[in-house]
């Protein structure tokens, strides 16, 4: 018996998908593990809460910039140069104790998301066999598994053992996800034309606009800034993060697979964004930790709903994988760069919960308005 299970496990492992998931959570956890505190750590270098938003900027800007430029992507030297990348910024979170490097460390990021993440969903959703929506939710989902640990975790070590124990730990899973990365992926060529990226996301851009200038803006600027207000030590926040991560996973899962099964994403994706929409609204207004930790768990469990669904909208209409991916990280990014700038402009003049509440409006009103409008141009919703 022992001898079978082993055997199972072996040729399990020599699955290409399952060699990709291993590689996928071992870089979770050095994303994770670099991440999650990075606003409180900064904060603590004598970061302002305005000046840590305004390092989001640099975190979008990369593809921007390299899409158009970038013609032709080979899987396996981008993804390893994508995690060398991830290493040098790890490193330096170690190496130089400045709050200006919050900015270079957020730019070097930002590389990733070409050079990492465009490759790995090209690859990712080739394994689709009319799942995309439980396909997202395992996307999705492994992030928030994983945070109901690590950030708690992270806290203790950094409160405990100081915040390089922290980062020596994601440098340690960032080389190991290098060594699986060499060892496991194997190099594919992809080509691309930026236009061509942009006319395949035909119906899609201006809903990838504003879950990009919303949802986006909202669950990674905005609000873990917002929750510095109530807390500042990294104890604190990681265990809330941890926490408030936990009652989001199964929701996330349940509704991704009545969504596959029933192949109509229009109803979970409008309801899933009225909901992300008026739970930030909701946080907006709280002004006790009380009322946010109820406000963040809501966000919790509607943006797990949520991102899975327009991901696997790009997929259901896409005619070519590739250029689909690209135009969907472009035009992500152009409503990440407005949103962040939007609020980092409105912060002259508002405090950050008003802020939240204005650009929750973008999910509240206009989203489902505009997806009405866009869906004569979708094949398949």
């Amino acid at each position: 018996m022992l001898n079978l299970n082993t055997k199972n496990l072996a040729n399990k492992l020599r699955d290409p998908f399952a060699k990709l998931i291993i590689i996928y959570v071992f870089w979770m956890l050095a994303w994770i593990l670099a991440g999650s505190l990075f606003e409180v750590y900064f904060l603590s270098l004598g970061m302002s809460i305005h000046e840590i938003i305004s390092t989001s900027i640099f975190w979008f800007c990369a593809s921007l910039i390299l899409i158009p430029i970038i013609k032709r992507i080979e899987s396996k030297k981008f993804m390893l140069f994508g995690i060398f990348i991830a290493i040098v910024a790890i490193a330096l979170l170690i190496l130089v104790k400045d709050k200006e490097i919050a900015f270079v460390y957020r730019f070097l990021l930002s590389l990733t998301q070409v050079f990492f993440w465009v490759p790995f969903n090209i690859i990712f959703y080739e394994f689709r066999k009319n799942n995309n929506a439980t396909l997202g939710a395992m996307y999705y989902s492994t992030g928030s598994i994983l945070m109901l640990l690590l950030p708690g975790l992270g806290g203790y070590l950094a409160q405990n053992f100081g915040y390089q124990s922290l980062y020596l730990s994601a440098l340690f899973c960032a080389v190991l996800t290098f060594v699986l990365a060499f060892l496991f992926l194997e190099n594919k060529i992809y080509t691309y034309d930026a236009i061509a990226s942009l006319k395949s996301i035909k119906g899609l851009k201006t809903l990838l606009f504003l879950e990009g200038f919303g949802a986006a803006v909202i669950l990674s600027v905005i609000l873990e800034a917002l929750l510095l207000k109530y807390l500042n030590q990294p104890l604190e926040v990681g265990t809330f993060i941890s926490i408030g991560t936990a009652v989001s996973i199964i929701a996330s899962f349940l509704i991704a697979k009545v969504s596959d099964l029933r192949k109509r994403r229009r109803e979970f994706l409008i309801a899933s964004a009225f909901a992300l929409g008026i739970s930030s609204i909701y946080t907006g207004l709280t002004s006790d930790l009380t009322g946010f930790f109820i406000g963040f768990t809501l966000i919790s469990i509607f943006k797990t709903v949520f991102f899975p669904l327009p991901l696997a909208l790009t997929v259901d209409n896409s005619k070519n994988l590739v250029q689909s991916m690209l135009g969907r990280e472009f035009m992500l990014n152009v409503g990440r760069i407005s949103g962040t700038i939007f609020v980092y402009v409105m912060l002259f003049v508002y405090d950050l919960n008003f802020v939240l509440i204005m650009v929750s409006i973008s999910m509240f009103a206009f989203y489902p308005v505009v997806f009405e409008m866009k869906k004569k141009e979708l094949k398949r919703i």
